[in-house]
């Protein structure tokens, strides 16, 4: 935070003629491939967040519940998977240009259901550890490629008030898959978790087809 204001501080103003466009710009003037694009993109981030709320609240709790382990052993794996996120996130924003953004999330995503039915399946703590550690990478890495995905399809002069209504959208859908999490959870079991993740590649491939599609015409 301090780091922050001090940046805001000695950074150049953004000029007043610029503010002025961005207040007279809204949403509703998107081209036709632009609106396309926003709703797809608000599609998938819904069902991300429902499926979000089904899953990692409750991977957590299995893993307390199930295998108990010690607080320092939680918070060295706890640890290991946010170290893991700022690689991956630094590997996906380096990476991702010369094969895709779209191609790029598509697959890391297809991942996300193997890493959880691992944590399901797998006996031993270790295995389940591991396998947490490369769930929440792959789920959390791809969030670079995804804003720049986003914003390539999105003026500029709309993106902060476009991203925030996608992002309430995503903040409620994700409140009303926890509170249906327990129900699921008592009826399932672990299970829940990989075939919640399936919704992960499925709702990602929404936002790639629509961008194929504007692309061959």
């Amino acid at each position: 935070a301090i780091l922050g204001i001090f940046l805001a501080m000695i950074l150049p103003r953004t000029p007043i003629t610029q503010i002025e466009l961005n207040k007279q710009a809204t949403i509703t003037d998107f081209t036709k491939s632009q609106k396309q694009m926003y709703k797809a993109f608000s599609m998938e981030e819904m069902i991300i967040g429902f499926t979000s709320g089904l899953v990692v609240p409750f991977i957590d709790y299995y893993i307390l519940t199930e295998f108990d382990p010690s607080i320092s052993t939680w918070g060295f794996i706890f640890g290991i998977s946010n170290s893991t996120i700022a690689i991956g996130n630094f590997m996906v924003g380096r990476y991702s240009e010369g094969f895709g953004k779209g191609n790029t999330l598509l697959i890391l995503n297809l991942f996300s259901p193997l890493f959880a039915l691992g944590i399901a399946l797998a006996p031993q703590f270790s295995w389940v550890a591991l396998f947490y550690i490369l769930r929440s990478g792959v789920a959390n890495a791809v969030q670079p490629a995804w804003n720049s995905w986003f914003y390539m399809h999105t003026p500029d002069t709309v993106r902060g008030r476009s991203l925030s209504i996608i992002n309430i959208n995503r903040r409620f859908t994700r409140a009303v898959g926890t509170a249906a999490g327990p129900s699921l959870f008592v009826l399932l079991g672990p299970l829940l978790f990989p075939l919640g993740c399936l919704f992960y590649p499925l709702a990602m491939a929404i936002p790639r087809k629509a961008e194929i599609s504007i692309n061959k015409n």
